[in-house]
């Protein structure tokens, strides 16, 4: 009978074959892994939608396939503090029921990185923070050795592109990931490199242009065609239907239009914006409710705020309930251009903040270790996280954090 190292060197050496997969979490239903099982079947079967949040259907794989995690990535996460304290903020992402990619700083590599490919056998992406001034020792790092995506969320200096892209251990990579921020030089450098010769792609992570130079510069560089660029500034706003709680309006009309409004139980009107199905911009949006749907407003303490909170979401109910019959809008996942609500005291979203905005192009000190700074990732893994995450701020009274599902997160 196989065993477990044999059904994951099988995996290992046809990584972006399913099936051996799915045979070896059959293999674990029948030898009492069943969470296990299911995890890897439903993983494998979320993977190609995981950037999706539109779906019910695909919300609710994602769930399960998180509840299937959770025990898994708590059980990593403290390994690496077993590792070395403070590693918090060293990350795994978990791909098709494995960990397939890693992020941390590349000091933390460099010092653990043969204990990091002997635990994670299937690992195929690296997430660096903190190049700069350490490029000539990563890329003498024979751990990097398979490796088949690099992302350098930092920035660096000329010196330290030439040495990653001539590093004698990266002949494996076929796609790179830069943050601009860097010069032009970095750019030829990276692309004339001699360390990827399967190299298909260089991608950029940009905040902002002059994209059709760099592209351009990069293809002329390598000979053929392999710069993309992503811009993340000019990403719409994601709003779940159910953003926040009660009082707003998240949803469609029956033609596609996209609808963003607010108005609390007390309110006769809910205000806001209706958007094209591409996210842009209509007209402002104004909708008033007859007066049996407007829960008079509350001016003094309650006797039972229980029985009050439930009036409020029954009324919240029947308002949104009215609002469908009478316009034909549904509750759904919307993304739009930015807006403001200044009747409803609701501010216009700021993309991608906080850390882009302190961090973006700044180099950390090569010679102070992450664990003696304030931030362990540095700048680079400021800016990675709101980007990753897709995190934007909503100012609804007090600060709301959102992220790329259109929920909120933190305030």
């Amino acid at each position: 009978m196989a065993s477990e190292a044999e059904f994951i060197a099988a995996i290992a050496a046809n990584p972006d074959d399913d099936l051996s997969r799915l045979v070896f979490s059959d293999w674990l239903e029948e030898n009492g892994q069943p969470e296990r099982a299911e995890f890897i079947r439903l993983s494998c079967q979320l993977d190609p939608h995981r950037d999706r949040f539109d779906d019910d259907l695909i919300n609710a794989l994602r769930h399960r396939v998180e509840v299937l995690e959770y025990p898994s990535d708590r059980a990593e996460r403290a390994w690496l503090e077993s590792l070395h304290k403070p590693m918090v903020t060293a990350g795994v992402d978990w791909r098709r029921g494995f960990v397939e990619s890693l992020e941390l700083p590349v000091q933390w590599f460099l010092q653990y990185g043969e204990q990091f490919r002997a635990r994670y056998p299937l690992l195929r992406k690296l997430v660096l923070f903190r190049l700069n001034g350490w490029s000539e020792r990563l890329a003498a790092c024979e751990w990097l050795q398979g490796i088949r995506e690099i992302e350098l969320a930092c920035w660096y200096s000329d010196a330290d592109a030439a040495a990653v892209a001539n590093s004698s251990h990266l002949g494996e990579v076929e796609r790179v990931v830069l943050w601009s921020g860097g010069s032009r030089e970095q750019a030829r450098l990276f692309a004339r490199g001699t360390a990827w010769p399967k190299l298909r792609e260089l991608h950029l992570v940009s905040k902002e242009g002059p994209q059709e130079e760099w592209v351009r510069t990069v293809n002329e560089a390598a000979g053929r065609p392999i710069a993309t660029v992503y811009d993340f500034g000019k990403e719409l706003f994601p709003f779940a239907a159910d953003f926040y709680g009660d009082g707003f309006i998240v949803g469609k009309r029956a033609d596609g239009t996209q609808l963003f409004a607010y108005g609390d139980e007390s309110n006769p009107t809910a205000d806001g914006w209706l958007f094209n199905s591409d996210g842009t911009k209509r007209e402002p949006f104004r909708f008033e409710f007859p007066p049996e749907l407007v829960f008079p407003r509350q001016t003094g303490p309650t006797d039972d705020w229980k029985a009050r909170l439930d009036r409020e979401k029954q009324m919240l109910s029947a308002r949104k309930a009215y609002l469908m019959e009478c316009t034909g809008f549904v509750p759904a996942f919307i993304r739009v251009e930015g807006f403001t609500l200044e009747a409803c005291g609701l501010n216009g979203t700021h993309r991608y903040g906080w850390g882009t905005d302190v961090s973006w192009g700044q180099q950390d000190d090569p010679n102070i270790p992450p664990e003696k700074d304030e931030s362990l990732d540095g700048h680079g893994g400021q800016a990675h996280f709101d980007v990753r995450t897709g995190q934007y701020g909503f100012d609804f009274g007090n600060e709301l954090l959102c992220d790329r599902r259109g929920q909120v997160h933190s305030t």
